[in-house]
């Protein structure tokens, strides 16, 4: 048995009869919970659907045909798994980016043909001769540049995202101000779109300046060669930019015993443009699938379980924004959102957000795992990721939200995402059943608490936690017009 199974199974066995400030579950809830979370680990389904969504259809940007492919595989799943009220619901794509034909090619002081990939939305330069000057990120920018395509490293993620979010972006722009014909990304990744954990996914506002990504041998060659001057390079990008567009968010319910209550379980659908989006988060897909069929089969629940597989998270949240303004008069039957993005690894720490009721429910829902099970803590953790998945916008119209994460995946070591490898061969089959197993645990009990999980806030009380938590949103994701204050 793989160490994470026997570690959810013995915190299960274990709770029970263990001191905790926790109130345990009743004995009949504890034995469903453990017989819930058994099936999930003894009888896992999820990785041949992943295999289909990674290898079988592969990137799933909004809008193309591989895409609906796999909108229509989630729906036809769903079914499968005995839900209900399975639909698709219309996402309006304002602007749609695809890649297409990019070249860089060194000409003095060496001669070498590299292999570049386009950052998503940035936009294309006709071939040209240019030259490439380093710049540190934080440098301040003036006409000196213009014409030239600046050099420079995206850099660990060792602060705060957001403030992260905000320099790559601010730089772009004031390259492009000062009149820059581009910017190259040096990473030390294995590929190019190694250093795309950055991508500043732009709904609708494709900046006109393109960014070139660099890799491996290639990013080592560009470093080689700066501080001997005068890099002269020739370059060319052509994304093709199809317009306007429409995705589909995929729906389905496993009906509760008491109207007007519910709890939504959600995950991302799609991936960025090369990317097969295992990890990011085809895995988190089906683990909701999984989720889904498992509770349905344990037996009736008291609120209803509404699973989304959202679209256009990559693209800034599109999916569940537009869920959020479809469904605004229902928000208030939503009793929890919980979030999976980026699951088959073992955690560290639940996200809250900076609520502390949310903290206090959380834990009381997690108990029966105890403390073996490989996550310790529930993290209020505010400002550092709030505007990262589709769990914001509900967040941000008061609905109590959570995602579990790994610490060392933000702070430390980096994963794959958005790269050719985040694939289904880098995904650890025992990992994904156990993380489906300990949301299935979580969501049970969400849908069976006599309560809430925590209150809803009110437009005033989230302006006042948003200002508490110190989350400044991005204008390209979340603004001050996503507080929606007209509730």
């Amino acid at each position: 048995m793989h160490r994470s199974w026997a570690l959810i199974l013995l915190g299960l066995a274990a709770c029970a009869g263990a001191a905790t400030t926790q109130v345990p579950p009743p004995s009949d809830t504890h034995d469903q919970l453990r017989r819930l979370a058994g099936s999930a680990l003894l009888d896992p389904q999820g990785a041949p659907m992943l295999r289909v969504l990674t290898e079988d259809i592969g990137p799933r940007i909004p809008g193309t045909e591989p895409c609906a492919r796999a909108e229509r595989y989630v729906a036809d799943r769903m079914r499968e798994a005995g839900m209900t009220n399975v639909h698709l619901e219309e996402v309006q794509l304002p602007e749609r980016w695809e890649p297409g034909d990019v070249w860089l090619e060194l000409l003095s002081p060496e001669e070498h043909r590299l292999s570049p990939v386009q950052m998503m939305w940035t936009g294309a330069a006709e071939s040209s001769v240019v030259t490439l000057r380093r710049v540190s990120i934080d440098a301040p920018l003036d006409a000196s540049v213009k014409g030239q395509v600046l050099v420079t490293e995206r850099g660990p993620l060792t602060d705060n995202m957001s403030i992260r979010f905000r320099k790559v972006i601010d730089f772009f722009e004031r390259g492009r101000a000062a009149g820059a014909r581009g910017v190259l990304l040096l990473g030390k990744g294995k590929h190019p779109l190694s250093v795309s954990v950055v991508d500043p996914s732009r709904p609708a506002a494709v900046m006109p300046m393109p960014v070139l990504l660099l890799g491996g041998q290639d990013s080592e060659t560009v470093e080689r060669l700066l501080p001997k001057g005068g890099v002269k390079a020739r370059f060319m990008a052509r994304p093709r930019l199809p317009g306007p567009g429409v995705a589909h968010n995929v729906v389905g319910e496993v009906p509760g015993r008491v109207p007007g209550e519910v709890v939504i379980l959600g995950a991302h659908l799609d991936s960025v443009a090369g990317s097969p989006g295992a990890f990011d988060d085809g895995a988190g897909v089906v683990t909701t699938l999984e989720v889904a069929r498992l509770i349905r089969s344990s037996g009736p629940t008291r609120r209803t379980l509404r699973v989304v597989a959202f679209t256009g998270e990559e693209m800034g949240m599109l999916g569940s924004k537009a869920y959020v303004r479809q469904h605004r008069e229902e928000l208030g039957a939503v009793t929890a959102m919980v979030q999976i993005d980026g699951v088959a690894q073992v955690w560290t720490d639940w996200m809250v957000f900076g609520r502390k009721d949310v903290q206090a429910g959380l834990q009381r829902a997690l108990s029966p795992l105890g403390t073996a099970s490989g996550i310790p803590r529930v993290e209020p953790l505010g400002h550092l990721f709030l505007a990262f998945s589709d769990h914001a916008p509900f967040a941000l119209e008061g609905i109590p939200t959570t995602f579990a994460f790994k610490r060392e995946d933000v702070l430390g070591p980096e994963p794959k995402i958005h790269t050719p490898e985040d694939a289904f061969a880098g995904i650890a089959p025992a990992l994904l059943a156990s993380s489906t197993a300990t949301h299935a645990v979580l969501v049970r009990q969400l849908l069976d608490f006599d309560a809430p999980l925590a209150p809803r806030l009110s437009s005033d009380e989230v302006r006042a936690w948003v200002d508490r938590e110190r989350f400044q949103p991005d204008a390209w994701m979340l603004d001050r017009g996503d507080l929606l204050g007209a509730r």
